[in-house]
This record gives structure tokens, sequence and C-alpha cells, in this order.
């Protein structure tokens, strides 16, 4: 069985972030001018690897790119989704981290290499106040000024568009259709906005294309707002974009819904097993929480079953 993605969070980002034609344009228009022009953006790739904690994704979802600078020289531009709607003070170190593992999985796959690939750090931060959280880790130290030369530093470019108005959101239309609903998600009006931000949709050429981020779009719109109900979202796609008709409309509610259905059922099972195992054994061990996060909801209920007999954790999943 393919392997579910329960976070819709995930889903929606992966679409946009992962086509590099939307990244470069994000990246033109939105990161500093000084680093666009040292970058040769022709050169960008997405990497697959993602480095978040298994007990953090449904708070972030991570993507790494790997690209040349304009001299040749190998760089990576690690972007860092942050889904809640409040600001998390361990970001920064949680961000340390991650850069910390990128490097690790890079001396590990050529050990003869004695010079480590830079890495541009940034976080798109769409939460209901502006960022107010330090960037840098040196700015935390309680030290003399002598002594900080020697401390650890560390900075992350912050991309706060939380209070930027609809016209200053540039890029292509997936980019900035992505930016506008992650902008506007907590908004008590958000009803009222959604045919305008999806009637952006009506320049994508390919059809194909436009269901398929159509399909990620509603999924991360039922999960993550307060604001909608199925018949906002059904009125609005139908006002916003004509062109993909009834029967498309109603495949995609059907296919959303059924969807919707499984991964419902997988997260229960998670969430049934995850309390089983913290009631009889206390706490779970990190590797366990990634393999039940990872089980499809059959599995799971193999598992919440074997807790009865089970003297350890690891018997659970024998």
């Amino acid at each position: 069985m393919a392997q579910l993605i329960n976070n819709p969070h995930d889903l929606f980002i992966r679409k946009t972030w992962e086509r590099k034609d939307e990244v470069r344009s994000f990246i033109e228009n939105h990161l500093p001018a000084e680093i666009v022009n040292c970058l040769n953006l022709e050169t960008l790739k997405v990497e697959k690897d993602t480095f978040i904690d298994s007990q953090l994704k449904a708070h972030y979802s991570d993507i790494l790119y790997s690209l040349m600078t304009k001299d040749g020289k190998p760089i990576k531009l690690y972007l860092l989704f942050e889904h809640k709607s409040y600001q998390d003070d361990d970001i920064i170190f949680q961000l340390l981290r991650y850069e910390m593992r990128i490097l690790e999985a890079e001396r590990n796959q050529n050990k003869t290499k004695k010079l480590i690939t830079p890495i541009l750090p940034l976080i798109l931060y769409h939460g209901r106040t502006g960022w107010k959280l330090k960037k840098k880790l040196g700015d935390l130290y309680d030290a003399p000024e002598v002594l900080k030369p020697y401390l650890l530093t560390f900075e992350a470019i912050v991309f706060d568009f939380s209070k930027m108005s609809d016209e200053e959101i540039k890029g292509q239309i997936i980019v900035r259709t992505t930016l506008l609903l992650m902008k506007h998600i907590f908004d008590p009006d958000l009803s009222e906005r959604l045919p305008n931000i999806l009637g952006l949709m009506q320049k994508l050429s390919e059809k194909e294309t436009a269901l398929e981020y159509l399909e990620a779009v509603l999924k991360y719109l039922s999960s993550a707002s307060d604001h909608l109900n199925e018949q906002d979202l059904e009125r609005a796609v139908r006002t916003a974009i004509p062109t993909i008709g009834d029967n498309a409309m109603t495949t995609l509610a059907e296919t959303w819904m059924a969807q919707g259905k499984q991964e419902g059922m997988q997260e229960e099972g998670i969430n049934i097993l995850m309390r089983l195992l913290k009631k009889k054994f206390g706490s779970i061990p990190e590797d366990a929480e990634t393999r039940i996060s990872e089980a499809d909801s059959e599995q799971l209920l193999e598992w919440s079953e074997n807790v009865l007999t089970a003297e350890t954790v690891n018997e659970v999943f024998h």
C-alpha cells in the first residue's frame, strides 16, 4: 500500500514548492537582491530528503534545494514552513538542528570532502502576528562581548508575509496562490476572499496541473481554516474556476472525500495506538513513533491488539 500523506499542510506545501519554476519565481521576487544576484537559478534542484523530527511533522514542513552560485560553487537552500498560528520560541534551535542533519548527511555521503556546502536557512512565516522572535542564535547568549567570537552563531532569513499586502506577494500563479491562501488562512472573511484567490488558477494552462493543485488546496483549507465549510469551498471553486466544470468538480470532491475518510481512519488509529502505548509503557521511543506514523490503518489495528499482551514496546511490533 502506498504511504498516505496524513498532513494536508505538507501535501499543500509540496504541491507548490517542489515545482522548480515556482520556487525560482519566489526566490527572484522575495529573497534579498544581493542573494539572488549571486545564485545561478538555472541549476536549482529539489532534494527529496526531509530533516524534521517525526513528532513535529504536524507543525512543520521542510524542503531542501541544491544549486550553484554564479561562480560555480555549490550551495543549498533550506526552506522551513511553520503551520502553527503562533510563534515557537524553539524554532531557531530546531532550524539549527535540521541544518546539522543536512551537513551530517553530506559528510556521510562523501567522507573525502574537505569543505562543507553552505546552507541558506529560510523560514516562511504567516502567523496571526508579525514575526517577533530573534533571528540570530547569537542574540540569545548572555555572555560578555569578549567571549562572543568563540560562541556558536547562526542566523535565519525570515520571510514574514503575514503583514504584507496582497499586491506585494508576487511570483508565478501557484506560488502566489499558495502564499495568499497561507496569509489569509486565519481570516474570518476567508470565504469572501477565496473566489478571488482561486481565480488566479484560471490562468493555469494545464488542466491536469490545476486539478492536482486544487485537490491539495481543498484539503489544506478544510483542515487549516475554522471559517470555511464544504459549501463555502464548493461555491468558491465553481465561482472562481468555472472552466473545470461540474463533472470535474464532482470527481475531485469524491476523490477528496474518499482520501479524507481513509486518512481520518489512519489518523484515528495512530492516536489510539499512541494512547495505549503511553498508558501501558509511559514514554515511546522515537523509532517507534516513526514506525507508527508510517503504518497503514490495518497495521495500526494489529499493533493496538498486540498492546494487550506485550510486555515491552518492541514486542508490540512483532
